[in-house]
């Protein structure tokens, strides 16, 4: 069923439909369980989790969303991403606009970054949580753990009672519930500016995917041109495998093409 929706979408972008780069979920635990684990975050408190990007691609960083109990309007989130160093998070590297608090109770709260904010490959990062209200709030928590997973891998989780705004350091059991989105910065799919063998611009990218790009993979796939066309070991995007050449040519590699195809360019 997927595979057809996808059909659809890349005969539709072949027609001059244009084709909205997608957002990938890098790591989730959410929706999580809300159960009694959370952390207050009032004064000095302050919490933090880690996560790694994995080797490959860099990430341009989409939305962060973070499950909060707001008990009161005096709320105010603070929401950022902080470089490693030393298994702590040292350096502040973006802010993220918090959508504003109307109600009270348990949400969640996607927030955007104030400015563009790359994610790199191999990188470990922190998303720091801090309130500088004057009313407590809760990032919630699941138990049972649930541990965050997806592209992106767990790394840790701290906490500290009195250093906010300054990241926490303390190692904490609490694996709060939030998710991490965003899409492969730059445009893997962009190919060629030219379906022609003949043309100067046949296998040169310009900046866009279009039918170019499609049928260019095409030709390379055919003629068995693995250092263009063999891109992924499974048409799985939850396998090891998925965007990981493996080699050989064959459907993984077309699919996955389709894949970055539909996606476009950032």
């Amino acid at each position: 069923m997927v595979r057809c929706n996808l059909r659809h979408l890349v005969l539709a972008c072949l027609a001059g439909v244009p084709c909205a780069a997608s957002a990938d979920i890098l790591i989730s635990n959410l929706p999580g369980n809300d159960a009694t684990q959370s952390a207050a975050l009032e004064g000095g408190r302050i919490k933090a989790m880690g996560f790694t990007i994995p080797s490959g691609d860099d990430y341009l960083l989409t939305s962060v969303t973070v499950r909060l109990d707001v008990t009161n309007l005096g709320a105010m989130p603070l929401v950022r991403i902080f470089d490693n160093v030393g298994s702590l998070p040292t350096n502040q590297l973006a802010v993220l606009d918090v959508p504003p608090i109307t109600s009270t109770g348990i949400a969640d709260y996607v927030c955007t970054p104030s400015t563009p904010f790359t994610l790199e490959a191999g990188r470990t990062y922190w998303l720091v949580v801090w309130n500088s209200g004057t009313a407590s709030i809760h990032w919630k928590a699941s138990s049972p753990i649930q541990l965050p997973t997806g592209i992106a891998s767990h790394f840790g989780s701290l906490f500290s009672t009195n250093t906010g705004p300054n990241p926490p350091a303390s190692n904490s059991s609490i694996i709060n519930s939030y998710q991490i989105d965003g899409q492969v910065a730059g445009c893997r799919g962009d190919l060629s500016g030219s379906s022609d063998p003949n043309s100067p611009d046949y296998g040169v990218p310009d900046g866009q995917i279009d039918s170019s790009d499609f049928f260019y993979f095409l030709d390379q796939f055919a003629a068995g041109n693995l250092s263009v066309a063999d891109l992924s070991g499974s048409t799985d995007p939850n396998d090891p495998g998925y965007g990981v050449p493996d080699g050989q040519l064959d459907a993984s590699d077309f699919f996955f093409y389709l894949d970055l195809f539909v996606a476009g360019c950032p």
